[in-house]
């Protein structure tokens, strides 16, 4: 779980992210080689092999996944449930006008339903 907040090129967003992680990975080692990459500084040979590793442990599933957001984003409150993959797949949000409006996504992100029509 964190608490996030990022105002960048126009973007704006806050709140709290839920992540799952794999009961069969080390957080310490996501960590550790997060330190690693700061530590490294401008040496490309060893930046380059620690985000290979970085990447690797990544594509296993080891750094988690995103499944929750709660909070505002470009000034928009909204909850987004996220599947296994990080995909948002349901957000209930309030619109410009303040109704309160849900969307079911399909895989590719794209809206299958929305409720009140």
């Amino acid at each position: 779980m964190a608490l996030d907040y990022n105002d960048k090129s126009g973007n704006r967003y806050a709140g709290m992210r839920i992540w799952d992680r794999p009961v069969n990975a080390s957080f310490d080692y996501m960590l550790d080689l997060l330190k690693e990459i700061k530590e490294a500084g401008q040496n490309k040979a060893r930046l380059d092999s620690l985000y290979k590793l970085w990447n690797e442990a990544k594509g296993r599933g080891e750094n988690g996944v995103e499944r929750m957001f709660i909070g505002s984003k470009n000034e928009v409150a909204q909850i987004q449930l996220k599947d296994k993959k990080g995909n948002v797949r349901a957000r209930l949000y309030i619109d410009d006008t303040g109704a309160a409006k849900m969307e079911f996504l399909d895989e590719k992100a794209s809206v299958i339903a929305v409720f009140p029509r």
